[in-house]
């Protein structure tokens, strides 16, 4: 999933609004290339991320938490999927490595 120019610049004003109180915004984004590998029409989209990012961390008071995640390898996939459609692993696998290969863990 990805946010439009309009959605981005929304969540912006949200963040740099200093009334704005009790508004938790949760944002991801790959910073290692993957989006453009998996989905190049949202490349563009998320590489505003990481520079609204900065300018918020500049210009306001806000707290930013930055919280890196590593791709999920495909045993951990396998896992995830098996629970989510009460299967066994291996009824899930052959699902597994599709989406392991789609979106690179």
């Amino acid at each position: 999933q990805w946010a439009d120019a309009a959605s981005l610049h929304v969540i912006k004003d949200l963040m740099m609004d200093a009334e704005s109180t009790n508004v938790l915004i949760v944002a991801a984004y790959r910073d290692d290339g993957g989006v453009a590998s998996c989905c190049p029409s949202a490349a563009s989209s998320f590489a505003v991320l990481p520079k609204m990012e900065l300018e918020i961390k500049r210009t306001s008071k806000l707290k930013v938490t930055d919280l890196s995640v590593r791709n999920l390898n495909l045993d951990d996939i396998n896992e995830m999927l098996a629970t989510l459609l009460d299967s066994t692993t291996d009824e899930t696998f052959r699902l597994s490595e599709l989406v392991v290969r789609k979106t690179s863990g």
